[in-house]
C-alpha cells in the first residue's frame, strides 16, 4: 500500500474513533461518467470491526451508506473530490 494511502486511512480512522487501526489492504477502482455502484456489504477483510476507509477522487459521486438491515433505507452522502468516509 502507498504510504501516503496508509498515512490517509490511519488519519480517517483516528478521526472516527479507531486509534489502533493498522491498515492492511487498498483498493482502486475507477469508474467512467455514468457509471453506478451498487449498495453492497465487503466483507472479504479480515477484521471486520475495523473501519473501511474510503477516499472519493476526481468527479463528485453519492455514497450510499446502509445499515445490517435490507428493510432499512440507505443514507445518501454526497461526496466532492478529496473527500473521505470512514
Amino acid at each position: 500500500m502507498p504510504a501516503d494511502f496508509h498515512s490517509l486511512a490511519q488519519a480517517a480512522a483516528l478521526t472516527a474513533g479507531f486509534p489502533a487501526f493498522q491498515p492492511d489492504a487498498c483498493l482502486i477502482n475507477r469508474y467512467p461518467v455514468g457509471s453506478v455502484l451498487a449498495l453492497h456489504q465487503d466483507r472479504d477483510e479480515r477484521d471486520l470491526t475495523a473501519p473501511i476507509v474510503s477516499v472519493s477522487l476526481g468527479l463528485p459521486a453519492t455514497f450510499l451508506w446502509g445499515s445490517l438491515q435490507r428493510s432499512d433505507k440507505a443514507a445518501k452522502v454526497p461526496l466532492l473530490h478529496g473527500d473521505m468516509v470512514a
